[in-house]
């Protein structure tokens, strides 16, 4: 039997994180975003840093960017670092958005 190294166990580890994460925290935010009250729209995913989809009584989900924010891009960003701070801004974002008791 083959003993497994650290960095396999550690790589096994953050790809099992990444999954968790990756259905976890849409599914909370799709849930935090349709039980709050609300009379308009709902937010129900945050796609990056500056853009979210919502599910609106008359027009269904909708994506909306919001105004005032520039976040570094994360679908197809010019570096790593412009990925990083994407993915920041995104969990940023995200954080916001789940504390907040009125959108």
């Amino acid at each position: 039997m083959r003993r497994r190294s650290s960095l396999d166990r550690l790589l096994r580890v953050l790809m099992g994180a990444s999954f968790a994460l990756g259905i976890g925290l849409p599914a909370l935010s799709f849930a935090n975003g349709t039980l709050k009250p609300h009379e308009g729209c709902a937010v129900i995913l945050v796609v990056d840093g500056d853009t979210v989809k919502m599910l609106c009584p008359a027009e269904g989900i909708v994506t909306a960017r919001l105004l005032g924010l520039d976040t570094p891009e994360i679908f197809s960003p010019g570096c790593l670092g412009e990925l990083g701070k994407g993915l920041m801004a995104t969990a940023r974002l995200n954080a916001a958005l789940f504390s907040a008791a009125h959108i």
